[in-house]
């Protein structure tokens, strides 16, 4: 099957044999599988349409996605955390390390400096610590600082996921803000940023024509990579990235990637780098990116 195509799975029990690839001749596949016994199921899907569908179906989501409200509440609290987060899973896990607010947004879904305003403003505590994580947000966020009157608002200039979780775990609760802001943004600047997604229109790299819909992987905001396949365009990407000096590996799937398929990318990066690294698998859920990936 690894001839003829890719992210192959095999599993099986006494009786029966479960075999997943990706391919452009499935009738090899099933030829291939009659050799060994009866078919008892058989599944074909175009992934393509699958693609262009879903790309319309979180099109239409985003659209009709109802805005978040937020409720004000006194500044009670020392300190507290806002973030900026597209996906259920992203959102929840920004949560989970502390951020009492987050604000849906990111790549070509970029928040008002308004949406950013009310999440500071529901945040009970007297200093809010704002984590933009993404370049075109940061300018945003900072214009909230003198909107606000009765809490002070520290921005940390995160320009990407990965440095937004690194920020956050770095913070040191027996120092000041600002002097956190130095120290979260010190740590943040040493995270390593990947990304795989698809190439929106046609276009040229390196000499290269790269067409619509292509799978594109970028190191820290620089294309370096060009493929067919999501979860090969990530192991590339994570050879380019990861280190002797590497410790952690965070990988992050989105809406569009099939748990089997995030599965396989885990145990590669897993085989790969997992006897010098810590490796974890997050379902962030996010539009865009098929997958963030995170190197400490």
């Amino acid at each position: 099957m690894q001839t003829i195509g890719d992210c192959v799975v095999v599993v099986n029990d006494e009786e029966i044999i479960k075999v997943h690839v990706h391919t452009e001749t499935p009738n090899v596949v099933l030829e291939k599988g009659l050799t060994y016994g009866q078919l008892l199921a058989v599944k074909v899907e175009n992934m393509k349409e699958q693609h262009k569908n879903a790309k319309k179906a979180s099109k239409k989501k985003s659209k009709k996605a109802p805005k978040e409200t937020f409720t004000f509440a006194e500044p009670t609290e020392e300190i507290g955390f806002v973030a900026v987060a597209a996906g259920e899973g992203m959102k929840n896990l920004f949560k989970e390390l502390g951020c009492a607010n987050v604000v849906s947004g990111g790549q070509s879904m970029n928040p008002s400096t308004d949406d950013i305003y009310e999440a500071v403003l529901a945040t009970p505590a007297k200093t809010v610590i704002v984590l933009p994580n993404n370049k075109n947000i940061i300018l945003a966020a900072e214009q909230t600082v003198p909107m606000v009157s009765d809490r002070t608002v520290v921005i940390v200039p995160t320009r990407t996921i990965p440095q937004g979780m690194t920020a956050l775990l770095n913070y040191d609760p027996e120092i000041s803000a600002e002097s956190n802001a130095q120290l979260m943004m010190d740590a943040a600047r040493n995270v390593g940023t990947g990304l795989v997604t698809f190439a929106a229109r046609n276009s040229e790299f390196g000499g290269r024509k790269i067409k619509e819909g292509d799978i594109i992987a970028l190191e820290n905001g620089k294309l370096t990579i060009t493929e067919k396949n999501a979860v090969k365009a990530l192991v590339k990407l994570a050879k380019s990235m990861v280190t002797r000096d590497t410790s952690f590996i965070t990988l992050i799937y989105g809406e569009e990637v099939e748990e089997e398929d995030a599965n396989k990318a885990f145990e590669e990066l897993q085989d790969k780098f997992g006897s010098r690294a810590d490796v974890s698998l997050v379902k962030g859920d996010q539009p865009v990116y098929y997958f963030i990936l995170s190197v400490e």
